[in-house]
């Protein structure tokens, strides 16, 4: 304090002086940001951590999408993160302060899903506008040239929301998105629409194709929903949640039978049969769940208050609840076997 009031007397006193001593500070700051720009690359942190709406593994695993307003950003740790030994089986790791390597912009002023072909040659991103227009953009990769952008939906009508999830079907022939305004779509892969399910009383919030015959969808209206791709009838309607059912994932469970499991903002964790409809078992959490994903030995489930829930599968028993984040998790990806990235 008493440097800056000498300082100001000193300005005060004389005036070239004072205009002199500001004009060099100018300079140097200049000089300072000129610096920083040509300095190492930039970190997720220096775009905004709140701005992160989804990830996804890059198919050599050694690199991680992140989507943010109007764009991706590849980020990558290195080849240290796979060296890396540790005591625990599964290690979190924050991911803000990874590098940016890759830029790749975006039509869409909101990013929601991101979905690899089957053979890694193609990228679907989804997202949209809020409240004015969705749709799905189609990119080769690694070139990210862009092989198509789909922005109707049958009969040329335009999205009028946002596309809040899309998914590959197992042969990459075609792909289910859902949508906020209630839609669920299915794409061929030059994005003509094959068919339309419509039976959602609300915004559909995850779509999954479960097999070539079959997709399944859920919403804010709490419900899970299975369609007939063939002709685009209903199968039926799983209706046990208490809440919106904010993701679905497949899981191969023993004996080879394949099981779905469904997130919702009950607090629950649930696993179904949905070939009978069957509800075989849920759990509850200390929290809502925002995110989860397979893992090698069950599920990791990011929950609203920043921590992570380790579930078994198919018992559905939590084995751990990890405090990692002093602010809810945005986006997870699992970088190879073990090692989990957060954003």
């Amino acid at each position: 304090m008493r440097c800056c009031r000498l300082l100001g007397v000193f300005l005060l006193r004389d005036y070239s002086y004072g205009v002199i001593l500001v004009a060099l500070c100018w300079v140097l700051a200049i000089d300072t940001e000129s610096l920083c720009a040509q300095g190492p690359a930039r970190a997720v942190d220096s775009i905004g951590l709140g701005s992160v709406t989804a990830s996804r593994i890059e198919p050599s695993g050694m690199q991680a999408l992140v989507a943010i307003e109007g764009g991706l950003r590849v980020v990558s740790k290195g080849a240290e993160t796979n060296r890396a030994e540790t005591k625990d089986p599964i290690r979190f790791e924050s991911a803000r302060s990874f590098p940016i390597s890759r830029s790749i912009q975006s039509p869409f002023s909101q990013i929601n899903s991101l979905d690899f072909s089957p053979d890694a040659s193609r990228l679907l991103i989804a997202g949209g506008d809020p409240g004015q227009l969705g749709g799905v953009e189609c990119i080769e990769w690694p070139s990210s040239t862009r092989l198509g952008l789909f922005q109707t939906e049958d009969q040329g009508r335009a999205i009028g929301d946002v596309v809040t999830e899309v998914d590959w079907f197992p042969g990459g022939s075609q792909w289910v998105e859902s949508h906020w305004s209630g839609w669920v779509l299915v794409r061929r892969i030059d994005g003509t629409v094959r068919v339309k399910f419509w039976g959602h009383t609300g915004p559909v919030l995850s779509a999954m194709a479960w097999d070539e015959q079959t997709a399944i969808s859920s919403g804010l209206d709490q419900t899970i929903k299975v369609w007939r791709v063939a002709d685009g009838e209903q199968v039926r309607s799983l209706d046990n949640h208490t809440g919106a059912v904010v993701q679905l994932l497949g899981y191969d469970g023993p004996s080879d039978k394949r099981l779905l499991v469904s997130a919702g903002r009950d607090r629950t964790i649930r696993l179904w049969d949905p070939s009978i409809g069957r509800l075989i078992r849920f759990v509850k959490l200390t929290e809502v769940p925002v995110r989860m994903e397979l893992s090698d030995t069950g599920l990791i489930v990011a929950l609203e208050n920043g921590s992570i829930c380790e579930v078994s599968l198919p018992s559905l028993r939590i084995d751990r609840t990890v405090s990692i984040s002093p602010r809810r998790i945005a986006a997870m990806v699992q970088s190879s076997r073990g090692v989990w990235w957060f954003w």
